[in-house]
């Protein structure tokens, strides 16, 4: 028996749009100018064999909801323990380490300029200057260092 769209919804009570997108690929038995006919055998089948798909396609959606929702419980979980740390924080944290080192290694010239009589040789000048740098970098892998300018 052939059917149309508009037939099929009278006979299911599934709506018409629902209806059209579950015959989508279900093949036309005959078109007239106004309406599209199908084979009542097989656009039934069509239609509740694709609301078995979909209510799976649901069930499949709910898994991965809930997959994600635990994943991200775990990270909070993490967090919290402090074996996990949120990438911008490490990112600010490196910030303010170079900030801290630059303003330590710009630091060097000014007490060199300050100290610059007090030596009688240039070899003197050099230790002073590689002991300041050294300590520049001494205090720049301390793990409090700071980024203020002091």
């Amino acid at each position: 028996m052939k059917v149309t769209i508009t037939e099929l919804e009278k006979l299911t009570g599934i709506t018409f749009k629902t209806l059209k997108k579950r015959l989508e690929d279900t093949p036309v038995s005959r078109t007239t100018n106004k309406e599209v006919y199908f084979d009542s055998k097989v656009a039934l089948q069509a239609i509740f064999n694709n609301e078995s798909k979909e209510t799976l396609k649901l069930d499949q959606e709910r898994a991965k909801l809930a997959h994600i929702q635990t994943k991200k419980l775990e990270l909070e979980y993490q967090k919290m323990q402090g074996t996990l740390v949120d990438a911008n924080e490490i990112i600010e944290e490196f910030g303010k380490r170079m900030l801290a080192m630059k303003a330590k290694f710009l630091k060097i010239p000014v007490r060199l300029g300050a100290l610059f009589n007090a030596f009688s040789s240039a070899s003197e000048l050099e230790n002073e200057a590689e002991n300041l740098i050294y300590e520049a970098l001494e205090e720049a892998a301390e793990p409090a260092c700071k980024s203020s300018i002091a």
